[in-house]
């Protein structure tokens, strides 16, 4: 059974397909080992520029009238390996740490070809089998 956590966006595809390998929480993690990435449903209009451009789309643009939104929404887009948790200080983990918050360490994301669409959750839940499946199937992994 593999655990997921839903993240907004752009964070989540920033994960997927940029450089961000720090997830901010308030709380400190013990889980080690694949976890899937959910976008969730929500958008975070207010994430600096450098969230935007690592998800690959234009800070200038978000939330504008007609501009196009493409970032996956309500899927799990990606797996990664939650490698380690560590409180931060303000000298780590470069632009994607927050100072006075737990950084929770993600090594070896794997993003899906295709987003899997699912309702996500609050905190770690548990993806359905149907949905883990695809994932694992997209990963070539039974």
């Amino acid at each position: 059974m593999l655990k997921c956590l839903t993240i907004h966006q752009p964070f989540t595809s920033a994960i997927a397909v940029g450089s961000k390998r720090t997830e901010n929480r308030s709380a400190r993690v013990h889980l080690r080992g694949p976890v899937a990435l959910h976008a969730g449903l929500s958008v975070d209009w207010s994430a600096p520029d450098h969230a935007w451009l690592a998800a690959g789309m234009d800070p200038a643009e978000r939330g504008m009238p007609g501009a196009e939104f493409t970032l996956p929404l309500g899927s799990v887009i990606a797996v990664a390996d939650l490698t380690g948790c560590h409180w931060g200080n303000g000298r780590c983990c470069g632009e994607w740490g927050i100072s006075g918050q737990w950084h929770w360490e993600l090594s070896n994301v794997r993003p899906l070809t295709e987003p899997v669409a699912c309702r996500g959750g609050r905190g770690w839940w548990t993806l359905p089998a149907e949905v883990e499946s695809a994932v694992r199937a997209q990963l070539g992994e039974k």
